[in-house]
């Protein structure tokens, strides 16, 4: 060993006296502490002991401890919002708010648009009724009577107008240009209220897009005209059935609202339409076809009378236009032969007559041709009203 290693280093000094020294003085201060357990340091150490006791038998749980206390953040988050939300809360701001802005303006608005609707007949008024579960209820009441209940004083068209008015005034206070639809509103309603209401609905077409349905001809023919004063585009959608089955849309009016012109572009596109299988046709199903296109020129020759009047009076209008008067002084003797013999040849009461359209036997041509003398006869008539001349009074 002294060959394969370097000699040996002497060996340290012998730790044991040393350890029975720190030995001694450790028994003495345990013995010192025991003595007095009511020192300061043996409570200091106490503690130290206990709580690294309870570290050692909590190490295992640490996990679902801190998942606790999670929980625990979170449940008291929650609480503090469901006293932030409670309804009871929002509902006392939404009457603080709705009394201090939104009352004013939308009771100032609703008696706008009761005037714009001629309904001052009878004035009404917004009322406040209870503030519950975070929403404003209000009622309408007669300015005059608040306590009289105002659907057993007012008729059925008025109790519609009020609603409404109700419905524009909170439409235009809430400041959305969402589209709004309104699905036949005029029922019961009588001229002024409904002439009202289309120039109020055509108005508010400026800011949204207004879309109504209806099956009510006058009320459509009040909203074109609002619409063509206000020089605003409408478009117009027919939607009818077809064989048996609703829901085919046709891109136009309905016949019986169109223009003695329209109703001729109608009338030329069908007749070309059915010009590649026309003689394809059986008698009867060729009988059939001419017969419905006759009458239907006979609305359209009808029509184009009416629009001849239409400066003057126009079709389901009760406003007469005296100043216009002049522009139907156009109107010659050979307007109203032509007139009458249009009439001649289309009348179902005059068939058995030799200039009489016989639907058994006409061609398209024939029909046409009835299209292309209507369409010359209105050209001709609205060419001269346009630049017919006011006579000047004295």
């Amino acid at each position: 060993m002294v060959k394969a290693r370097a000699e040996p280093k002497q060996l340290g000094a012998d730790p044991l006296p040393a350890l029975a020294i720190v030995a001694t003085d450790l028994k003495t201060r345990a013995a010192q502490l025991s003595a007095d357990t009511q020192s300061d340091e043996y409570k200091k150490l106490q503690s130290e002991y206990l709580e690294l006791k309870d570290r050692a038998a909590l190490a295992p749980l640490v996990a679902d401890i801190k998942a606790q206390i999670a929980r625990l953040k979170e449940m008291e988050a929650i609480t503090t919002a469901l006293k932030t939300t409670a309804k009871k809360s929002i509902t006392d701001k939404n009457k603080e708010l709705s009394d201090r802005m939104v009352t004013d303006a939308l009771r100032g608005r609703f008696a706008r648009e009761i005037g714009k609707l001629k309904l001052s007949r009878m004035p009404v008024e917004l009322r406040k009724e209870k503030d519950r579960q975070a929403v404003s209820y209000f009622r309408v009441a007669l300015v005059e009577n608040p306590s009289a209940k105002v659907g057993e004083i007012l008729s059925e068209g008025e109790h519609r107008c009020v609603a409404l008015a109700a419905f524009l005034a909170e439409l235009v206070t809430a400041q959305r240009y969402s589209g709004i639809v309104f699905d036949d509103p005029m029922s019961s309603l009588d001229h002024i209220h409904r002439s009202a209401v289309a120039s109020r609905l055509v108005e508010e077409a400026e800011h949204r897009q207004v879309v109504v349905f209806t099956h009510d001809l006058v009320f459509l023919y009040e909203l074109r005209r609002e619409a063509e004063k206000a020089n605003r585009p409408i478009a117009f959608r027919n939607v009818r059935r077809q064989q048996g089955r609703p829901g085919y849309i046709e891109n136009e009016l309905p016949d019986k609202a169109k223009s003695g012109l329209e109703m001729c572009n109608a009338l030329r596109s069908s007749l070309k339409t059915t010009r590649p299988g026309f003689d394809k046709l059986s008698d009867t199903q060729r009988t059939t076809f001419c017969k419905g296109t006759i009458g239907q020129l006979r609305d359209a020759w009808e029509q184009a009378i009416s629009d001849y009047i239409r400066p003057v009076l126009e079709r389901f209008d009760n406003k007469v236009k005296p100043t216009s008067m002049f522009r139907l002084g156009i109107l010659t003797e050979d307007d109203v032969k032509r007139v009458m013999a249009a009439q001649a040849r289309l009348s179902e009461d005059l068939h058995s007559s030799a200039q009489a359209l016989n639907p058994e036997a006409v061609s398209l041509d024939d029909l046409l041709n009835e299209v292309k003398g209507l369409e010359d006869w209105i050209q001709s008539i609205r060419e001269r009203q346009k630049n017919a001349t006011k006579p000047v009074v004295n």
